[in-house]
């Protein structure tokens, strides 16, 4: 089933609307274009929608070229059509935001609560496209209530919305793991789409069926699905009529039911031998079934040809391109999304050379993995978190996914630089776009002066206080019409500075987004010191790679998923399960070794240092802590151990284009006198409260402890840049959950979130964040974890001590006291923690913090 939503959504992105319109002179000859829209308006209900989208784009032309005194309402009401219209017709997506804005600049603030709702049905439905289910949520929201306060809450536009409100929230549910929070999303969709329904039957209109339609879809989910589905096909089937029905088809919901089995071959099959579909979604959702089931036959040559078919159909090629020879089709990315049909037609290339062992279809593969990588973040190149995060997490990871796997293939089947790049290449690029891209343009719009500085710190604060106001509502999915509105006047205004950003910066931001320079491993060994070694790991759904490089070779080698499992039970050893024996410990931490470094363990540099990029199934995983056996000697418990920190140091890198980027700000030892900040949590002032006292009674002129009091939030956001050190000790919260949920704690009461840090402008080169889990967060294969660490990445700070786990106060202090010992003897930041680790592990600061318990989960990344 997911393959077929990645299908659907390959098409849907790919389409576009024609020029702007030029905007015309209001006035109040409009009696005629009045009945005109009527019509098309009547039809729209009727769902008549081929009629009424060419009634509107007649009106459209008449605003352009012969009806240039239109009240501005109307204006307005025909473009939202357009927009509503558009959707429906699910052939042109940038048709949608294009009409929803120019609909949006039109609007009065004083429109009617009807114009003002169907304003907001536009934007859901052109966030939908943008994959932002939850500002898709929002817009539903904020519509109903404009109807609500015009007592029509049980009108069209209102069960529209809730259709719309449902299906934003269907996205917002499915990535929730089983259990209560997703059966209740789930029941909310279910409750919506019934009352949606109820309102089009009250009104007799045929677009009960379309609520109908996605309740059926959505009782996939269900455990008993199947039979709820049957009792909504029972009421379709008898409700229909001729022509075909627009919605509610129910040999597309029987094969949406019947998943990737060959009852669905037949349905979907069916559909399209019928009546020609006029709903797109429909179509291409039939049309990418039918590939997949060719290629799980093995009749690969259908499957290519039928994606073929769909790249034609989706408009991908120039115009007159003929495929010369068969050729792949290269040069078919007249828009970024058509990449993931090369991306397709790799899979099914990789799919046959797994069969048939063909080298050519390995080369194949490779080759349109590379055409398709080209343009990969070019399509997120304005994109907000959201919309990123989603399409990487539906359409995204699997273009990634096989470009990791066919490079993987290639590069173990004839090892060369080249093919190790490949694979180095696919892995930078499922990593920190997001902070890269954001990096990158503080770093561009920074640079001329503080015209552009003012600027970036004015989109920078409007982006906060948006994904504020969304993390808000994403709590339980409320906010007070006042802040919706707040919300939605916030987009606007952000859209509108970033554009008038990037235009006096194209050539350097379009630079990136054609694909940044991605290192090759030569760029990788010129960035490494004679000790140390380079590691990242990767992972698609059924694999996980790594790749090793040193100043001298590169290593590429699979890995045991099952480290999967592994890590999840390590963190439980280390943090729920503190009193497991040492035999139990190194079972679990020595196999995790064997798996991660084993296949490079010949080439660790005694003494040296690993810079480590996790994958994401990694990235709570201490390799400080993982022991170079699985069985521990038979005396001595922890302490007779032999842990990777014993021989080298690690450091943590988001990726290694981001560790690039902040490298000229690193600091290879701390300044002799540095200004130092120190902030105390009350509740941790007994364990703390000293080492923060000390190290500003070290600093220099202008270091300040912030206890008591002065320990607050305005504090922080205020005086944090004065510092060349910052030093926090205080709670956090980082949760896996949701973005943007990462919170330090100043006080039981004052609580700074992870938003509010990245646009800062610190001075400071390191951060030691003595908090629990502060590397921790909303976790994104694509991407990485939104944690508190993060944040201050985005703030420039290259260096930040932080924890992949709770780790007790007591020896949090004990280890930080060691490594600010270090660090003023000269040491770098890592290098002072490895020896500070090293100590607590030895045992010289006391047996209760000597077990990895208490000194693993400390990082510097």
């Amino acid at each position: 089933m997911s393959r077929l939503l990645y299908g659907l959504f390959l098409v849907l992105l790919v389409h576009s609307c024609g020029d702007e319109p030029t905007r015309a002179t209001p006035s109040r000859d409009d009696s005629g274009m009045r009945d005109s829209l009527a019509a098309v308006v009547h039809d729209y209900d009727q769902l008549n929608i081929t009629a009424a989208l060419e009634g509107a784009q007649r009106l459209r032309w008449q605003l352009e070229h012969t009806a240039p005194a239109v009240e501005t309402g109307l204006r307005t009401d025909v473009y939202q059509y357009l927009a509503l219209l558009h959707y429906d017709r699910s052939l042109y997506p940038d048709s949608i935001h294009f009409y929803a804005d120019t609909a949006a600049a039109l609007l009065a603030q004083d429109a009617p609560p009807e114009r003002m709702a169907r304003q907001m049905l536009s934007h859901a439905y052109s966030n939908w496209f943008h994959f932002a289910y939850l500002e898709m949520d929002m817009a539903a929201e904020l519509g109903k209530q404009w109807l609500e306060t015009a007592d029509q809450s049980d009108s069209e536009l209102y069960a529209a919305l809730l259709i719309a409100q449902g299906v934003a929230r269907k996205k917002i549910t499915d990535p929730l793991p089983p259990g209560d929070a997703r059966q209740a999303g789930f029941a909310t969709c279910e409750a919506l789409f019934r009352r949606a329904a109820e309102l089009y039957r009250r009104a007799g209109s045929d677009r009960y069926r379309q609520a109908l339609d996605e309740l059926a879809i959505l009782y996939a989910r269900f455990p008993d699905g199947r039979q709820r589905a049957e009792k909504i096909l029972a009421e379709l089937r008898t409700s229909a009529h001729e022509p075909l029905p627009y919605f509610g088809l129910p040999d597309r919901i029987l094969g949406y039911h019947a998943g990737v089995t060959d009852s669905a071959t037949v349905y979907y099959g069916r559909l399209l031998e019928g009546p020609e579909l006029q709903n797109f979604k429909y179509r291409t959702e039939a049309g990418y079934r039918l590939m997949v089931a060719a290629q799980m036959a093995g009749d690969y040559e259908a499957a290519l040809h039928e994606l073929w078919r769909e790249m034609q159909d989706a408009g991908c090629c120039p115009d007159g391109y003929t495929r010369p020879g068969g050729e792949e089709p290269f040069a078919c990315t007249t828009r970024p999304a058509c990449n993931f049909y090369l991306a397709a037609r790799a899979t099914v290339y990789l799919e046959r050379y797994l069969d048939r062992g063909a080298p050519a279809d390995l080369q194949a593969a490779n080759a349109l993995c590379r055409a398709a990588l080209d343009d990969y973040e070019r399509s997120f190149q304005t994109a907000k978190e959201e919309s990123v995060l989603n399409k990487i997490n539906e359409i995204g990871h699997r273009l990634l996914g096989v470009a990791l796997n066919a490079a993987v293939l290639q590069a173990l089947e004839v090892p060369s630089e080249p093919h190790a790049t490949s694979v180095l290449r696919a892995m930078e690029m499922g990593k920190t776009f997001l902070l890269t891209r954001d990096i990158l343009e503080a770093d561009v719009t920074g640079e001329n002066g503080s015209a552009n500085d003012q600027q970036t710190a004015s989109l920078q604060q409007l982006r906060v206080d948006i994904n504020l106001l969304k993390e808000r509502y994403g709590r339980d999915f409320t906010l007070p019409r006042e802040d919706l509105r707040e919300f939605f006047r916030l987009t606007t205004e952000y859209r509108q500075q970033e554009a008038r950003m990037r235009a006096g910066f194209t050539a350097e931001l379009d630079g990136f987004a054609g694909g940044m320079d991605f290192p090759d491993l030569n760029d990788i060994r010129a960035g490494l010191g004679p000790d140390q070694v380079f590691l990242e790991y990767a992972e698609t759904d059924s694999s996980l790679y790594g790749l090793f490089v040193n100043c001298d070779t590169f290593r590429v080698f699979p890995v045991d998923t099952s480290v999967r499992h592994l890590s999840r039970q390590l963190t439980e050893r280390l943090t729920t399960a503190r009193d497991t024996a040492a035999a139990a410990y190194s079972a679990t931490a020595g196999v995790l070794y064997h798996h991660l470094l084993g296949p490079v363990a010949d080439m660790l540099p005694a003494g040296g240092e690993l810079l480590v990029v996790p994958s994401l199934s990694l990235n709570t995983v201490p390799f400080a802590a993982l022991t170079t056996r699985s069985a521990p000697p038979a005396t001595g418990g922890y302490a007779g151990l032999d842990y990777v920190l014993d021989h080298y140091g690690v450091r943590y890198l988001p990726s290694w284009r981001v560790d690039r980027q902040l490298q000229p700000g690193r600091l290879d030892a701390l300044p002799a006198n540095p200004v130092v900040g120190a902030w105390t949590h009350p509740e941790l002032q007994f364990y703390l409260a000293p080492l923060g006292e000390n190290l500003v009674n070290g600093g220099a002129a202008g270091s300040e402890h912030y206890l008591g009091g002065s320990n607050v939030r305005s504090n922080f956001l205020q005086e944090a840049g004065n510092y060349d050190l910052l030093h926090l000790s205080v709670h956090a919260r980082g949760n896996p959950r949701r973005l943007y949920d990462n919170y330090l704690y100043l006080t039981a009461r004052d609580s700074l979130n992870g938003l509010h840090i990245g646009p800062r402008d610190l001075r400071a080169r390191l951060v030691v964040l003595a908090a629990c889990s502060t590397a921790q967060g909303h976790a994104n294969r694509g991407e990485g974890t939104f944690s508190l660490t993060r944040s201050f990445h985005l703030a420039g700070v290259p260096d930040v001590v932080g924890s992949l786990y709770d780790v007790p106060a007591l020896a949090t202090g004990r280890v930080l006291e060691q490594f600010y010992t270090y660090l003023r003897s000269g040491y770098s930041p890592a290098a002072s923690l490895t020896l500070a680790q090293r100590q607590c592990r030895s045992g010289t600061l006391g047996n209760a913090v000597a077990r990895p318990q208490q000194w693993g989960g400390l990082i510097v990344g």
